[in-house]
């Protein structure tokens, strides 16, 4: 997570407990609303990232490049963790 990211979302929660110290647990917190959300977002940026990665980095030193199969394994997961993520597919149980 890059700092101004977590910068964000440690004033959100310092935001959300101050608010629940002054107005109780009843009520709206939109500090804790938004914080969650941006972690939510902040997933679903990072999975979006990864499935435009190229598949063979320039900078890996052993010049690493997976199969065909294990390279459209990895996307299939990614993708599939993306879907739970924004709501497409049901989060399975483990």
């Amino acid at each position: 997570m890059i700092s101004y990211q977590y910068a964000l979302l440690s004033r959100l929660g310092e935001a959300s407990k101050g608010h629940i110290a002054v107005n109780g647990e009843q009520g709206p917190d939109l500090f804790a609303d938004a914080k969650n959300e941006l972690e939510r977002l902040y997933e679903i940026e990072k999975l979006v990232q990864s499935l435009f990665a190229p598949i063979r980095r320039n900078g890996d030193p052993y010049n690493y490049r997976p199969t065909t199969e294990q390279a459209t394994q990895n996307r299939f997961e990614v993708g599939r963790k993306l879907g739970v993520a924004i709501g497409v597919f049901k989060a399975e149980d483990k």
